[in-house]
């Protein structure tokens, strides 16, 4: 049953880090250059979920998250670096809390990748395609004003699905044919 929760919890966090989550919890009429880290009660409140459900995995795994993390000096002092850069940034505080996301999400990668042996890592992967590709076409079928994205002056600019815009649905639709053709060959 952990296993079930844990598997639930990876995929939901992919779709989560490829921003396909938070562009089902905006209004669709929005600016399209609406700032995504724009401060959103519900967008919080699933990112506190995501690194919450997070730390309590990590914390099953926490000596191989900390061996891993011995071994990868470069990934430390770049991490580092990017804590420290707040100091002389124009906004520290926008950089601090870029910095603890980034932090977060490096956890997530590591995580993941001590976690799960390399073919279920990319069956996971393959799930997480699947469903990013599906919903984008559902949505973008089904429900229009979230799944296509018009230009301002109402021009028709291209599907995107569960994603804020259409480059993020044509990033994880390239990667998806990788994931798809390793998976394949498995």
């Amino acid at each position: 049953m952990r296993n079930r929760i844990e598997k639930s919890f990876v995929v939901f966090a992919l779709l989560f880090f490829s921003d396909a989550v938070l562009a089902l919890l905006q209004n669709p009429d929005r600016d399209p250059d609406f700032d995504g880290m724009a401060t959103n009660p519900v967008r919080t409140a699933v990112v506190l979920s995501v690194y919450l459900l997070l730390l309590a995995f990590g914390l099953l795994k926490s000596r191989a998250i900390i061996d891993a993390l011995r071994h990868s000096k470069l990934l430390l002092s770049l991490l580092a670096l990017s804590v420290a850069s707040a100091s002389w940034s124009s906004d520290p505080a926008v950089s601090a809390k870029r910095a603890v996301l980034l932090l977060a999400t490096t956890l997530f990668g590591i995580y993941f990748a001590v976690r799960f042996e390399p073919f279920e890592q990319l069956k996971l992967l393959s799930l997480t395609m699947g469903i990013s590709i599906v919903a984008s076409i559902v949505f973008a079928l089904g429900i229009p004003a979230y799944g296509i994205q018009d230009d301002i002056d109402g021009a028709w600019r291209g599907i995107r699905g569960i994603f804020g815009q259409k480059n993020q649905f044509g990033k994880i639709a390239v990667l998806s044919v990788f994931v798809f053709s390793f998976m394949s060959r498995q």
